[in-house]
C-alpha cells in the first residue's frame, strides 16, 4: 500500500517533523519500543520526499543482523532468550560512528537526509549518544543533527500498544512479525522506569514490572537525560493517528546502511583484543552512563 502523510498540517508535531525533515541531514527517533518512533520515521520520510529530498535509513534491526548473522556472530555471541548479546551491541555501537561517518562523506550533498531510529536502552546506538573524539563528534553534536523523542499521552501509549497486539496477531509488513511484543514493551518500559529512579528523576513506585504505569514525563526525562549531549527535540503526542497501511511502508528509499562482512569481522575482533567478556557486559551492565 502506497504510505500517506496522515499528521494534520496545522499540528505541532507535523511542524516539528516538517522543519527537522527539510533543514537537518540527520534525524533520528529515540525512544523504547512503543512509543510510534516507526510511524514517525515514516512520515518524516514521506515530508522529506516531498520536500524533494533523498531520503537513506539508518535502522538498529538492520544494523544489528550485519552482525548476527556474520559466521563470527553466530558462532560466538549468539542471541539468548530474545536478548541480543553485549558483544553484538557493543559492536554495532563502533560500527554505528564509522558508519555515519562513512555515509556523510559518500553523501555530502545536501539533498540526501538519514532518518534512523535508536533504542538506546539496554546499550542500542547508545555510542551515537557518547562524546567521543572522533571525526563525526562534530556532526552528532552540531545543527546538522537532530534527536527527536516521541513521548506519548497515556491515553495515546495505550492505543500504540493496543495495535501492536492487533499487528503482531495479523502482521501487514513482514517487519511487523518482527516487531517486540506486548510483554517486551512492559519490561522495556519497566527498565526505564528503574534507570529513572537510578538517575534520581523520579521515586521507586514497589510495584511488580507488570503493574508498572506508564509515565510520560518520567520517560521524557529519561531520554532527555540519555541525548543531553546532542541536539534534541521533544513531541509530546497526543494525536490519534491512523496510518492507512503498515507504518513501515515505504518506497524509494536511496540506502540502509549497514556493516560489510570484513567490518563485521574487524570490529568484533578489535574488541576481542582490546576487552575481556567480562568488561564487555560490565559496560552493557552500565550502558547509561553517558561521557561528558
Amino acid at each position: 500500500m502506497v504510505p500517506e502523510i496522515i499528521i494534520p498540517e496545522g499540528t505541532a508535531l507535523f511542524q516539528s517533523l516538517k522543519r527537522a525533515a527539510m533543514t537537518r541531514k540527520l534525524v533520528f527517533l529515540a525512544g523504547i519500543p512503543g512509543v510510534g518512533k516507526s510511524l514517525y520515521v515514516q512520515q518524516l520520510v514521506l515530508l522529506a520526499q516531498k520536500s524533494g529530498r533523498t531520503v537513506h535509513l539508518f535502522q538498529y534491526d538492520v544494523t544489528r543482523t550485519a552482525f548476527e548473522n556474520h559466521p563470527l556472530g553466530l558462532q560466538k555471541y549468539p542471541e539468548v532468550d530474545g536478548v541480543t548479546h553485549p558483544m553484538i551491541r557493543r559492536a554495532v555501537g563502533v560500527w554505528a560512528r564509522r558508519g555515519v561517518l562513512e555515509w556523510l562523506q559518500t553523501y555530502a550533498d545536501e539533498r540526501h537526509i538519514l532518518i534512523g531510529e535508536v533504542p538506546l536502552i539496554g546499550s542500542r546506538l547508545i555510542e551515537l549518544m557518547q562524546i567521543i573524539n572522533d571525526e563525526v563528534e562534530s556532526v552528532l553534536a552540531g545543527p546538522q543533527t537532530l534527536f527527536m523523542i516521541p513521548v506519548p499521552s497515556n491515553r495515546i501509549r495505550d492505543k500504540i500498544v493496543a495495535q501492536r497486539a492487533i499487528s503482531m496477531e495479523k502482521p501487514r509488513h513482514k517487519k511487523e512479525e518482527k516487531d517486540a511484543p506486548i510483554n517486551v514493551l512492559q519490561m522495556v518500559w519497566a527498565d526505564a522506569h528503574q534507570l529513572a529512579v537510578k538517575l534520581g528523576l523520579t521515586q521507586p513506585l514497589g510495584k511488580n514490572v507488570v503493574d508498572m504505569p506508564y509515565d510520560p514525563a518520567v520517560y521524557a526525562a529519561v531520554y532527555e537525560y540519555l541525548c543531553q549531549n546532542r541536539q534534541v527535540e521533544t513531541l509530546h503526542v497526543d494525536l490519534d493517528l491512523k496510518p492507512t497501511g503498515s507504518v513501515y511502508d515505504l518506497t524509494d528509499i536511496a540506502s540502509e546502511p549497514k556493516a560489510k562482512p570484513d567490518e563485521v569481522k574487524q570490529i568484533i575482533e578489535e574488541l576481542e583484543t582490546n576487552y575481556s567478556l567480562s568488561e564487555i557486559a560490565a559496560a552493557a551492565e552500565q550502558w547509561y552512563e553517558i561521557r561528558n
